[in-house]
């Protein structure tokens, strides 16, 4: 049998040798001599992997000990605060098996300490325990499991499992419990989305939200108005707003939140224009108030800060696709004030040691998307005219191509970034682009109507196929004054370290805009 058994970083009196002997000859008797298998490190996406003998392991090289844990077989580990800063991974269900082994060991005699400071659950539903380590030499046996399921391996007998299989049904719902997050812009589309998603997980969630003469929540009123998230206290909405410092102050003061999600901006892009001062003042700006609302409140270690980026800084396009690595050149005075947002985030990250990541979100969509955005504008005006409530409408250059997902994948890539052990920026995309034209196309055939496009330029129309009806015009009010012709998002490294890949096709988020929107439209012709 091989043993790993790592310091803890503290001198052994002589006697202790006598005594780790005596240690071992213990652990030995209670595990058995039953050779474990090797450990496994992932590499290559997913495709190939490589085994690490414990020789390799016991350098100290953490990163292989954690991936090691995370292929649920029995493995041997103590943490060295020498060789890491005490981080361990473990499926998100283990820390109470965890702590009901060390008792276990405990009372057959084997000396266990195991100090659990913070936990969170990552990509994959990994569960990072920080700061747990052990305080004298000894070697502890887990028992790793990977989505409740056993692999082949050295496992030991139902006798001698210290936490049968029916305790592993826990869910990451007891370790976010105790976690809240701080969400700005939590009536957007992004953040209703991400309020769900995370009430969902078992967390608190605050969202702030600006004093108005009406109570503008209409997109999170089925969750406010659940008697779980608010009798309970699950959701509460605070007043604030972005270019006010002392008001976020004070809420981040009061909330002491572990997450903060900002998703509050001014994202129209032809209204930058016209508002571009205002655009300045809350995207650029309230982010920096934001970033000194933690350091004033003394939270900067503690706080993990998500920033809504956009790809909008991309503007003139140097490459295709655009990666993390894609110069930046913005074209408007949303994605200047957003090129800002994300700077200021990364000098925090590296001056003040913030966790701080910047989320580089291509186009995403849904049913709450805003009104005024292009397709939204789509699905609505072909509900209407599916309703034969609308004859035609007006949109802008029909051949401007996005990169276009799904709000619901998004918002679960920003909780992911925040569960990392160290913060990046990462972009992400569905690596497809389509062009409004398409969108238009794809919109109708939900309706069963195809269309044909006759003209050019401005006259350019869209007409219904069989009844020659035009249903789609050309306006040039609607071109932007510096056009971004083609955005197309490359989301390999969140694909590679995160393990996030969208759920949602373009067609199923077209079809789902368009049903929603008809929906809407048939209860109320004029919402």
């Amino acid at each position: 049998m091989q043993i790993l058994l790592f310091s803890n970083k503290f001198e052994m009196k002589r006697n202790s040798s006598i005594a780790l002997l005596i240690l071992i000859a213990c652990i030995y008797v209670c595990i058995g001599a039953s050779q474990p298998p090797e450990f496994v490190s992932y590499v290559d996406n997913d495709k190939n992997y490589k085994k690490y003998d414990y020789d390799y392991v016991m350098t100290g090289q953490v990163e292989s000990v954690s991936y090691a844990l995370s292929t649920y077989y029995p493995c041997y580990v103590a943490i060295n605060d020498e060789t890491s800063p005490g981080h361990l991974y473990f499926h998100a269900a283990q820390l109470t098996a965890m702590c009901e082994f060390a008792q276990d060991c405990r009372n057959r005699g084997i000396a266990v300490k195991m100090g659990v400071q913070k936990a969170w659950v990552g990509a994959n539903n990994i569960l990072t325990i920080e700061y747990a380590y052990t305080q004298a030499n000894f070697e502890t046996k887990v028992l790793i499991y990977f989505n409740g399921k056993l692999k082949r391996g050295a496992r030991l007998n139902d006798d001698d499992c210290p936490f049968p299989l029916e305790k592993m049904t826990s869910s990451a719902d007891e370790v976010n419990a105790l976690k809240k997050a701080l969400i700005t812009g939590i009536t957007g589309q992004d953040g209703s989305y991400l309020a769900e998603f995370l009430l969902e997980k078992g967390y608190e969630v605050h969202g702030i939200i600006r004093r108005a003469s009406t109570f503008n929540t209409s997109r999170i009123e089925h969750l406010y108005a659940d008697p779980k998230t608010h009798r309970e206290g699950k959701m509460k909405l605070h007043y604030g707003d972005m270019t006010d410092s002392s008001s976020l102050i004070k809420i981040i003061a009061t909330v002491k939140p572990d997450e903060i999600y900002n998703l509050a901006a001014q994202s129209h892009v032809k209204v930058s224009f016209d508002l571009s001062e205002y655009t300045a003042e809350v995207d650029a700006i309230g982010t920096l108030r934001l970033l000194e609302a933690i350091r004033i409140c003394n939270l900067d270690g503690d706080v993990k800060f998500y920033q809504a980026s956009t790809s909008e800084l991309y503007g003139k396009v140097v490459e295709t696709p655009q990666t993390e690595k894609t110069p930046f050149y913005p074209r408007s005075p949303y994605a200047c004030a957003k090129l800002y947002g994300y700077w200021i985030v990364v000098n925090h990250r590296e001056a003040y040691n913030i966790f701080a990541c910047n989320g580089i979100l291509f186009n995403h969509e849904s049913p709450r998307r805003g009104e005024n955005f292009v397709t939204r504008k789509i699905t609505r005006s072909v509900a209407k005219i599916h309703l034969k409530q609308l004859d035609s409408f007006e949109l802008g250059n029909l051949d401007s191509k996005r990169d276009w997902g799904h709000a619901k994948d998004y918002v679960e890539a920003m909780w992911m970034m925040l569960q990392q052990e160290r913060p990046q920026d990462f972009v992400i995309a569905t690596g497809e682009t389509h062009s409004v034209r398409e969108f238009v196309e794809a919109a109708f055939r939900v309706i069963g109507t195809e269309i044909e496009w006759r003209g050019t330029g401005v006259n350019e129309v869209g007409v219904e196929r069989g009844t020659d009806k035009i249903r789609i015009r050309v306006n040039p009010k609607y071109f932007r004054p510096s056009e971004v012709d083609l955005l197309l998002g490359d989301a390999t490294k969140a694909w590679n370290e995160l393990k996030w890949k969208p759920k949602i096709s373009f067609l199923e988020l077209v079809e789902d805009m368009t049903k929603s929107d008809i929906e809407l439209m048939s209860k109320n012709p004029r919402a």
